[in-house]
Order: structure tokens, then C-alpha cells, then sequence
């Protein structure tokens, strides 16, 4: 009889509207007969299947559909029918919460119901146990997805909420957990992008460690950091822009990037940290072009400091003897000038 029926059903097209048809009413009956009578019995596993599978196409009767399918891993949670309605389950409360979530987003409160049952399933052992034995992985891979699907629409939703420190966060988190390079790094960029909205540098500095450190070579993480200390510069945030130059420094060997770090510090009025920036940079870069002007700047900054002058006077022997033509002007000059000061 419900071999019957299910065949009649397939070859019927679906009905309309909100509530299955008659021969589906009178299928989904039978099955219940069935279970009462026999038993968890496979064929009685089957019926109940179909029958989930076919009240899950309507919108009066995905409740009982999601009842029949939780029924299934409950009582059979070994079989290949539960993983099939593990499979229904998911897709049904995926459906409920819409498509596209990257681009609209979802609330945290709106994603409870299905990463519950996603938990919920990922925490049954004999379901599990089975999808990788008899399912070919199939509801591993299908939770993977959901949950990944998930994480991406709560990101966007505070995003698009403006909540930028807690997508920070949860960029973070997700760059932790990615196992594939160009995903981490893609949710490590924009995790940085986040916490400077929200203007927290504390955090834009810990994700930036955090990717230098898994990602020491990478090209995408110094022109990120390269922008947004550049960014920094414009905006007038001296102390974030200079320690992300120092960071592209570091790793890059970009001597350009340190000397804008110099400049930065000279400008801010931070001595002892220009001091320390330019001599790493003439320990560094003992042959670059540039290390006449640094040479020239340490002295200037000692001059300043009547108890330094003989240490600039130094320096400015030291640059003076190279350099472009209007660097060694200047430096003999001051030399002069200190010279006639300390006789």
C-alpha cells in the first residue's frame, strides 16, 4: 500500500499551494500506520522518509516535516535514512532564514534555531559516526557550510549595523579557525579594516601581529598595512601610522618606510624614539643614498642640546664627508658654527 502510494507520488507533479495533496495526506497516513505497527523497521525508516521529504515541500507542514526527520536520527541515528533527514533537517532551517546571507546579513538571534540543530547534529556520535562510514561525509561537509555560511551573514549584519568592533572580533576569530591561506588572509584584512572604523588600534595592531606573524612573506598583509599607515598619516593618527611603518620596515626592508618613521617621530617631537629609529636605520642601511640626510638630522637633534654638542659635531663631520653637495654644505657649516662655540 505505501509502496503504492510512493510510487503514485513520484509520478505525480507537486501540488499547490500551502498543504499537500490527497494521495500525499493519505501516503504520510499510511507511514504513520506503518511505524505503529511495525516498528523501526527499514522499510518503515523509508516510509517515514518520503513522508518528511514530502510535507518539507510545503509551507503548512515543514513543522512536521522537521518532527519526522528529528524522529528519524533519534531513533535510528546509525542508519542511512537519519542522515538523509539529518540532510532534510539542515536544509529546511537553512531555507527558513533566506539566501545570500553575505549580502543582508543575519542577526545573531535569527541564526540561533539552525546553529543550534548544527551543533546539535555535529554532536551526535553515531550520526556522525555513520556519514563518515556510510555517508561519504556528505552531512560533515554540509554543517561545514552552514556553519561558514552563518558566521559570514553575522559579520555582515554588524557590519551593515555599523557594530564594526564586534565584526573585528569576529574577523578575527574566523581568521584563527581558516584552514585555507587566502581565506584567513582575506578575513584578516578586513578584520584590520574594522577596527579602524571603530577606531580601535589596539585591536588593529593585535590582528596586524597576528598576520605578520602566520604570514611573514606575505605581499597582500604589507600593501594592507602599507594603505592603511598611509591612511593613518592623512587622518593625522601619528602613533598608529608610525608603528605600522615600522612594521612594513621590519619585514620588508623598504628603507623608505623607516625613514618616514624618522620624519613621523622628528615631527611629533618624539627625540629619543627618532634617535633610536635612525640609528637602526644606519645599522640597517649602511650604504644607502639616504644616510647622509640621517646623518644631518641626528646631528641637528643633538645640536639642540648644548650637552650633546660635541656628539654633533661629530655627526656633522660624518656628513660632510659625503652626500649630495647641499647636505655637505650644511653639515660643514654647522660644524664651523659649533667649533667657534666650544673654543
Amino acid at each position: 500500500w505505501t509502496a503504492a502510494l510512493a510510487e503514485t507520488i513520484k509520478k505525480m507533479p507537486k501540488g499547490k499551494g500551502e498543504e499537500p495533496n490527497a494521495v500525499e495526506l493519505e501516503f504520510v497516513q499510511a507511514t504513520d500506520v506503518m511505524r505503529e505497527s511495525l516498528g523501526n523497521t527499514p522499510e518503515t525508516r523509508e516510509a517515514e522518509l518520503r513522508s518528511a521529504q514530502v510535507l518539507a515541500g510545503y509551507q503548512g507542514t515543514v513543522d512536521e516535516a522537521q518532527v519526522r526527520a528529528q524522529r528519524l536520527i533519534d531513533t535510528a541515528p546509525k542508519t542511512k535514512q537519519a542522515l538523509i533527514a539529518a540532510r532534510l533537517l539542515v536544509q529546511i532551517k537553512s531555507d527558513q532564514i533566506g539566501k545570500d546571507l553575505k549580502a543582508k546579513g543575519i542577526a545573531e538571534t535569527e541564526a540561533e534555531d539552525l546553529r543550534k540543530t548544527l551543533s546539535l547534529l555535529r554532536s551526535n556520535t553515531e550520526l556522525m559516526t555513520a556519514d563518515k562510514t556510510e555517508g561519504k561525509g556528505k552531512l560533515t561537509e554540509l554543517i561545514a557550510v552552514q556553519e561558514n555560511r552563518l558566521r559570514v551573514g553575522i559579520i555582515a549584519f554588524k557590519e551593515k549595523n555599523q557594530d564594526f568592533n564586534a565584526a573585528a572580533l569576529d574577523y578575527e576569530a574566523y581568521a584563527r579557525d581558516a584552514k585555507d591561506p587566502v581565506i584567513a588572509e582575506k578575513a584578516l584584512a578586513n578584520g584590520l579594516l574594522a577596527y579602524e572604523k571603530a577606531e580601535n588600534f589596539e585591536g588593529a595592531q593585535r590582528i596586524a601581529k597576528a598576520w605578520l606573524t602566520r604570514f611573514p612573506a606575505s605581499k597582500g598583509a604589507m600593501a594592507a598595512l602599507r594603505s592603511s599607515a598611509t591612511t593613518a598619516l592623512v587622518m593625522g593618527n601619528y602613533p598608529y601610522s608610525i608603528w605600522l611603518f615600522e612594521r612594513v620596515g621590519a619585514v620588508t626592508g623598504d628603507e623608505t618606510a623607516y625613514l618616514t618613521t624618522i620624519q613621523l617621530r622628528d615631527g611629533i617631537g618624539d627625540v629619543l624614539g627618532a634617535a633610536a629609529a635612525s640609528d637602526y636605520f644606519l645599522k640597517r642601511y649602511p650604504k644607502s643614498g639616504a644616510r647622509w640626510r640621517v646623518w644631518l638630522e641626528q646631528a641637528r637633534a643633538l645640536e639642540a642640546d648644548p650637552k650633546t654638542e660635541d656628539q654633533a659635531l661629530g655627526k656633522y663631520r660624518g656628513c660632510f664627508a659625503g652626500g649630495a653637495a647641499e647636505i655637505k654644505a650644511e653639515c660643514g657649516v654647522r660644524a664651523a658654527q659649533i667649533l667657534g662655540r666650544l673654543k
